[in-house]
């Protein structure tokens, strides 16, 4: 069973009847993807519907319990060859997997140190951001800072000028929103927001900043509040930091700055 580039991708843009696939069908086989945290499930229905097989293969947004994005099979090995390949792919870049379930639960498991990091002056934020693009061979984005432009917002990541806007000018804020420019440039993350990748991201370019998390596990406190993260072997970001760290040798492999 072949199928040529772009196919699989049509395949599951073809939107079918809701299927809620724990409750109509045995789940044999499954397969998260590691960026956005949406699930390719290979399943048997109990009731298939008429004319279409009881073989399918289809993707499951996160945090939802219904999809429309599935093939059906009339025959297991067809079915079982399409779940290999597809999970080569990517579920398709449309709304029903570009939601971003955890963006609460970030917010509020970051609180605890967001704002109690230490102010930075334009200058500053500048020189951290040169210094991660560095590490992430990407090009430093701009800085625009705009105190009390928002109240409600504390900074912006604005992909497509490659800039971060700062209304709060707190460390850990500039550190949000530069994970989001790795996420979307480096691994090309086309999904949630604030979906497994960019919380593994967001883990790895915290941790260069010890200081910030107070010395805290932010992994194990980020877990324990139920957030999706990636394993670090699936993001093209945790290469990079790698890959630096392996280049500094007796150096830290921290970056020394106002914490």
């Amino acid at each position: 069973m072949t199928f040529e580039k772009g196919t699989l991708t049509e395949i599951f843009r073809r939107r079918r009847r809701g299927l809620v696939p724990e409750d109509q069908a045995s789940l044999p086989f499954r397969h998260v993807h590691p960026p956005s945290g949406a699930e390719l499930f290979f399943a048997k229905l109990k009731k298939p519907p008429r004319n279409q097989g009881p073989y399918v293969v289809g993707w499951l947004p996160q945090g939802e319990a219904v999809t429309s994005y599935y093939k059906n099979f009339s025959k297991h090995s067809e079915a079982l060859a399409f779940f290999h390949q597809a999970r080569n792919g990517a579920p398709p870049v449309i709304n029903d997997f570009q939601r971003d379930p955890q963006m609460n639960d970030v917010y509020g498991w970051e609180s605890d140190f967001r704002l109690k990091s230490r102010p930075l002056t334009k200058r500053s934020m500048e020189r951290i951001s040169a210094r991660l693009a560095d590490i992430f061979n990407m090009e430093a984005p701009g800085i625009e800072y705009r105190p009390n432009k928002k109240k409600r917002t504390y900074a912006e990541a604005d992909l497509k000028r490659n800039v971060i806007q700062m209304y709060r000018p707190n460390l850990a804020i500039l550190l949000h929103e530069f994970a989001h420019l790795v996420n979307d440039q480096v691994n090309k993350d086309n999904w949630a927001w604030h979906g497994p990748g960019f919380m593994r991201t967001y883990l790895a370019i915290l941790s260069l900043f010890p200081k910030v998390g107070q010395h805290r596990n932010l992994e194990e406190t980020a877990q324990a509040q139920g957030l999706s993260i990636a394993d670090e072997n699936d993001i093209p970001a945790i290469r990079c930091l790698k890959k630096w760290r392996s280049r500094q040798a007796d150096e830290p492999s921290t970056i020394p700055g106002p914490t």
